[in-house]
């Protein structure tokens, strides 16, 4: 059975699941705000793209928000996700929709915005951990909305050539590199290549926006 599902949210995440579900042969539509990642998901995904404030309901019109099947909104701003959530359930009337949320604390909140599922991202990390370690990378820690990664460097990633000022400038810390099978401490010698091992630290939303990055070759 063929799904219509509309992502909200086109960072890592939701470029993850836009693309698995497209390849499954769902209908995938995705709103994102930034048009540079609006650009590259059109470019990489077979999915329609909407590129506006998915808090607009004129924006979710746009998107016929009315005709999904499913909903999913995992932006990495659980205010947002909260919004389109009442949105695509009390307006449009979405039969199922999924929030993401990175503080267990607006769990409730999510539900009673009318979102039939909530994932915590700490929970969510867990499961990319475990399922989704061949995308290139994993969660090694977790908590209190920080978080320690661990990221394959791919052959076209931007992030090579860079040196750990530069990376760290995007507002994430590299604590470790994993360079010819050989573990470095980053320091002002160091510079990226391809198929290093990166082990970063940083906010949830930062750690996001450099795997936005570094997976945008």
């Amino acid at each position: 059975m063929c799904l219509r599902i509309v992502v909200v949210g086109g960072g890592y995440i939701g470029f993850f699941l836009a693309k698995y579900f497209a390849r499954r042969g769902d209908r995938v539509v995705v709103v994102e705000k930034r048009k540079p990642l609006c650009d590259k998901i059109a470019k990489k995904i077979d999915a329609t793209v909407f590129c506006g404030d998915a808090t607009r309901v004129e924006v979710l019109e746009d998107a016929e928000v009315d005709k999904a099947d499913v909903l999913l909104a995992v932006t990495g701003r659980d205010s947002v996700n909260i919004r389109v959530a009442e949105l695509a359930k009390k307006r449009f009337g979405v039969p199922l929709v999924v929030v993401r949320v990175d503080e267990a604390e607006n769990t409730r909140k999510a539900i009673e915005a009318g979102a039939d599922k909530v994932v915590c991202m700490d929970d969510f990390a867990e499961y990319f951990a475990r399922v989704v370690t061949a995308k290139g990378y994993r969660y090694l820690s977790s908590f209190n909305g920080e978080a320690i990664l661990e990221v394959d460097v791919p052959p076209d990633s931007p992030v090579i050539g860079q040196d750990a000022r530069e990376i760290e400038s995007r507002g994430v810390r590299l604590l470790l590199a994993v360079q010819d099978g050989r573990p470095v401490i980053p320091s002002s010698g160091y510079v990226v290549k391809a198929d290093d091992k990166l082990i970063v630290f940083g906010r949830k939303e930062d750690l996001e926006e450099f795997l936005d990055f570094a997976f945008s070759g």
